[in-house]
């Protein structure tokens, strides 16, 4: 009985345990994607940044945890060497779990090293919702343009897990490329 006991005690602090991981996962979420481009010497001099690389290198994900988000914008970059000249996607969103209320605003996004195209969001296409060279599920809701409440310029982006968006740009082998963004924590006012 009293080994039973324990071991649901240790199960419970075991649950507990994860629960808190899967509460502080809630934050920011670059994902970076290539076919065939290997990207190596991955870094980043933010301590808050973690950068999980997956199937073979020819993919990175970058993220910042929920703790280090803050309702005022904050930059943040990390930096990568391609293998090989080409094209890579990137996907800007929310990580899982956030509340239904909870974006993640991103704006002032640039390559030092790369081709990168409208990364403050401020050139439209005529009748579209979304910022040109970028796609993705825009709803009204996303694209926000207050020159009070953006970084630069007039427009940020909002964006959850179930929400991202994306671009790509151009990179040259074996040249450094640093990928700087500015983020802040955003919760909406619910409908109801």
């Amino acid at each position: 009985m009293k080994k039973a006991s324990l071991l649901a005690i240790a199960a419970l602090a075991a649950l507990s345990a994860q629960a808190q991981t899967t509460e502080k996962s809630i934050g920011s979420d670059v994902r970076l994607l290539s076919k065939d481009i290997v990207l190596s010497d991955v870094s980043s001099s933010s301590a808050s940044v973690k950068l999980n690389q997956k199937a073979e290198g020819t993919r990175l994900d970058v993220i910042i945890d929920q703790a280090f988000l803050s309702s005022e914008w904050a930059p943040y970059s990390f930096t990568f060497t391609p293998s090989a000249s080409g094209t890579i996607n990137i996907e800007f969103r929310g990580t899982k779990e956030a509340p239904a209320n909870q974006y993640v605003a991103y704006d002032t996004i640039s390559a030092q090293g790369a081709e990168f195209r409208n990364g403050g969001f401020e050139d439209f296409a005529p009748g579209k919702p979304s910022p040109k060279f970028w796609w993705g599920e825009f709803k009204q809701e996303q694209v926000c343009k207050n020159p009070e409440l953006a970084q630069s310029g007039t427009t940020f982006v909002l964006s959850r897990q179930d929400k991202p968006f994306r671009t790509n740009f151009k990179v040259t082998a074996n040249q450094p490329v640093t990928i700087t963004y500015f983020i802040k924590r955003v919760m909406l006012e619910s409908a109801e």
